[in-house]
């Protein structure tokens, strides 16, 4: 399958998961010269998106209002995160709803204990701090955001957004998928636990 398939096919996954309902959530690939990423259009719905529905957008650009067809409205945060991790060749987003609970009035989130922490990358210890982020309705400030948590340092592949969802990357599109399944699979854990 090509990258733009592979992205087409975990949106509708995570649409039937009821993690992109309607147009909610976005999904990029980064190109193969590093410069720029497919990222899914503004407006779609995940569960039927198309390869026409992603536009090729310049990494290092801030302003996307010349672009054609719009790219999704939070295409400066798949760039933030493209600009500081290196290896990352994908960036998806979707709005799971035990990152979304877990996730509410925090900054970080300890997660513990669980096997399925290795579906991170995690394979020498036994908890990891996930960062969590505050949900900013002005873009710009989302990317800076989650760009400042990512300078500071992260153990994991993925940043949440406070009440929202999370972002997630993998050196591919199956990497990245397999990252958020995995972070809503242990905040799902996580909350039961407490229940």
């Amino acid at each position: 399958m090509t990258n733009i398939e592979l992205l087409c096919a975990a949106a509708r996954d995570f649409y039937r998961f009821g993690w992109m309902p309607g147009t909610a959530g976005n999904l990029s690939v980064r190109s193969e010269d590093g410069e720029s990423c497919l990222v899914s259009i503004s407006g779609r719905h995940k569960g039927r998106l198309v390869a026409a529905d992603f536009v090729n957008v310049p990494i290092a650009a801030d302003d996307f209002s010349a672009i054609e067809p719009r790219p999704s409205a939070e295409t400066a945060v798949h760039n933030a995160i493209y600009r500081r991790v290196a290896d990352a060749g994908a960036v998806l987003h979707a709005h799971c709803p035990y990152v979304a609970l877990l996730s509410h009035r925090t900054s970080s989130i300890t997660l513990h204990d669980y096997e399925n922490i290795k579906g991170l990358g995690v394979w020498d210890r036994d908890a990891v701090e996930v960062p969590v982020v505050p949900n900013h309705r002005e873009i710009p400030r989302l990317a800076d955001a989650v760009g400042a948590r990512i300078d500071a340092g992260v153990e994991v592949p993925g940043v949440f957004v406070a009440a929202h969802g999370l972002y997630a990357w993998g050196r591919d599109v199956d990497e990245a998928q397999r990252h958020i399944e995995s972070f809503e699979y242990l905040c799902r854990l996580a909350w039961e636990e407490r229940a």
